[in-house]
């Protein structure tokens, strides 16, 4: 409530920078520097234990049933509430950072639009170039590569027991590798070594 807020009552000036600059730092802490902390809390009401004698506990709290297994004394709602969190905030997010590659120069002109969604795309921007128009297209999109890669490992590590883990996180960074050694996102060839060196 805090960036709504402080939004607010900038509002009322005539600071327009002030208000992009609000804008921008809200964006940053709830979509990049929160993402992986809501998406965990979010899962964490959804893991159980293996089902054992037509019984199966919450994790979070061994002494609850698993929500949505239907055990006696079982409560689907925080289970309900936290996917319903989920759609809302990680599903719109994911498919706006796949709509950036697609806005026109006039749409990037906008300062509301640059100081929401320009961090999203500007370390990864290749030249106008026909030959690259695709790795151009997957570069622009590559936040969101970044942002799938974030959901499958805090899903792995989170709803998974050891063997299905591992085989999500080799998956997930295998093809996270493959991406990067064809499309090569970032601008400078530094960054992109070192991409896939610490994907390695």
């Amino acid at each position: 409530l805090a960036f709504p807020l402080w939004y607010c009552c900038i509002g009322m000036s005539e600071n327009k920078r002030a208000k992009r600059t609000v804008m921008q730092a809200g964006v940053q802490v709830v979509y990049v520097l929160l993402f992986t902390t809501i998406v965990t809390a979010c899962f964490r009401v959804l893991d159980c234990t293996p089902e054992f004698r037509l019984n199966s506990r919450l994790i979070l709290d061994p002494t609850l049933p698993c929500p949505l297994g239907g055990y006696a004394g079982s409560d689907a709602g925080p289970a309900v509430f936290a996917i319903i969190v989920f759609l809302l905030y990680a599903v719109p997010f994911i498919f706006r950072l796949f709509s950036l590659c697609c806005k026109s120069d006039s749409w990037w002109d906008s300062p509301a639009n640059k100081a929401r969604w320009r961090w999203a795309v500007e370390d990864y921007e290749i030249d106008h170039d026909q030959a690259w128009a695709l790795r151009r297209r997957f570069a622009l999109n590559w936040e969101s590569v970044v942002v799938l890669t974030k959901l499958f490992m805090v899903g792995g590590s989170v709803l998974m027991y050891p063997d299905n883990r591992f085989i999500t996180h080799i998956i997930t960074m295998g093809v996270v590798l493959l991406l990067q050694l064809r499309v090569r996102p970032y601008r400078d060839t530094f960054s992109n070594v070192s991409a896939i060196a610490f994907t390695v």
